[in-house]
């Protein structure tokens, strides 16, 4: 196609293409292509050879802009009226409505003319008078009236002078002797016995219950007792006016209480112990205060102990303390004495050989049981001998020891007393252990021979 160069008023609308396909764009959206096909946004509507390719509507332009409203067409003729529809189901009853208020009472009508009065009779002539009638019976006598009121009694008159005293009159006869009386029931009971009801509610007696009168002392004799009334301490303190030397049993404290005076009150009455079994010492220092004697064997009992013990005792054995005797054996030996496990309260442990060339103590601030223990609780006694471990209830952990030293399991047994090591075994427990002392730089213990034994000391009353 030649290119007419007339068109370049229309260089905003018109492109040519000259790179060899020769198209020709008209607008943006108009393109006539080098083979002379109409294209339109890309859609070819005429074939070169002049063949309409688009849709049978036409091309479709774009969309134009809203028209103005028209004028309003004038009102349609009205439609044929419809046929009746059907008559709708009767409605149900309505309810009844409330009854309505009673109308108003009508008024009273007048009251009717009253009658004429009928005319008055004539009187009729007076009657004679008739005779005096008999004097009627007497009548009956009425009932006696009450009794009046007696009267205020009299001033007394004043006393007549004394009569003269008669002489004295002659004494009669002594008269016969009255009969002899029947006896009287016998009592039961001899000398000095308190006469009592028995079951049989008969007087009775015993020789075990006796006051004699000359000395004022009330026996009870073996087998018989003596019963307390029980109080509790409030109800002892309600007492008023209580007498001096009264004793009850208060149930509050357990304890036999006697009234001292009104200035010092009530005070219990202590039974000392005695280290029987049924009356124990409660420690080794109320053993040595009720001068219990040394190297007699005591029963114990104290804190958490279950059952009283039996023990040696020794008053003021080391350093000035009384301690009992818990347990012992010969090296290497059958233990005789063991009352390990009885939950004994220490507050302190004595470990010895008897010779008594060996001897070490140490302190706690409060009471430990005299059971087994590894020693991690005992690690540092409060006072006495250094090193303060204690070990309990095993082969070579059954005294005293460093604190590098466990249960049979130390390379150093510096300071330590107690059963220990061989060199090649720590024995067994309770029987056959290793005795000695410890030995700075040694494992091995030294001064393997003897009898030793533990004790223990601890303060406390029952």
């Amino acid at each position: 196609m030649a290119i007419n160069r007339e068109l370049s008023q229309f260089a905003g609308f018109v492109t040519i293409d000259e790179s060899g396909n020769n198209n020709v764009g008209i607008a943006t959206t108009v393109r006539i292509s080098g083979g002379g096909g109409l294209f339109v946004g890309g859609v070819e509507v005429i074939s070169p050879t002049g063949i309409w390719k688009g849709s049978s509507s036409g091309l479709i332009g774009s969309q134009g802009a809203q028209g103005a409203v028209g004028a309003q067409g004038a009102q349609g003729a009205v439609g044929a009226q419809g046929a009746q529809g059907a008559v709708g189901a009767q409605g149900a009853q309505g309810a009844v409505g409330a009854q309505g208020a009673q109308g108003a009472t009508g008024t009273v009508g007048a009251q009717g003319a009253q009658g004429a009065q009928g005319a008055v009779g004539t009187q009729g002539a007076q009657g004679f008078q008739g005779a005096v009638g008999s004097q009627g019976a007497q009548g009956a006598v009425g009932t006696q009236g009450a009794q009046g009121a007696v009267g205020t009694q009299g001033a007394q008159g004043s006393p007549g002078s004394a009569g003269a005293q008669g002489a004295q009159g002659a004494v009669g006869s002594q008269g016969a002797q009255g009969a002899q009386g029947a006896s009287g029931a016998t009592v039961g009971g001899t000398a000095n016995q308190v006469v009592y009801k028995n079951g049989s509610n008969v007087t009775s007696g015993d020789a075990g219950f006796t006051f004699n009168d000359s000395t004022n002392i009330i026996q009870l004799g073996n087998q018989h007792r003596f019963g307390l009334g029980d109080f509790t301490t409030t109800q002892r303190d309600a007492g008023i006016g209580t007498a001096v030397g009264t004793i009850i049993f208060n149930s509050t404290t357990s304890t036999l209480d006697v009234y001292i005076s009104n200035a010092i009150g009530w005070g219990s009455i202590e039974i000392s112990p005695d280290g029987t079994q049924s009356n124990p010492f409660g420690s080794p220092a109320q053993a040595q205060n009720s001068g219990a004697t040394s190297g007699t064997s005591y029963y114990f009992k104290f804190g958490s102990m279950t059952s009283a013990i039996q023990a040696e005792y020794q008053g003021s054995y080391y350093e000035s303390k009384p301690w009992i005797k818990v347990f012992q054996s010969a090296y290497t030996s059958t233990a005789t004495v063991n009352l390990l496990g009885n939950s004994m309260p220490m507050k302190g442990l004595l470990v010895q050989r008897n010779a008594l060339d060996y001897r070490a103590a140490v302190y706690w601030s409060s009471d430990q049981l005299y059971n087994s223990t590894s020693g991690g609780n005992n690690d540092s006694a409060n006072s006495g001998y250094t090193p303060r471990r204690v070990i309990l209830g095993g082969a070579g952990g059954h005294g005293i020891y460093n604190t590098s030293q466990n249960q049979c399991s130390w390379g150093d047994s510096s300071g330590a007393i107690g059963a220990g090591y061989d060199g090649g075994s720590c024995g067994s427990f309770p029987n056959n252990l290793v005795w000695g002392t410890g030995q700075s730089g040694n494992a091995t213990y030294a001064n393997r021979s003897g009898t030793w034994s533990h004790w223990i000391w601890w303060e406390g009353n029952n």
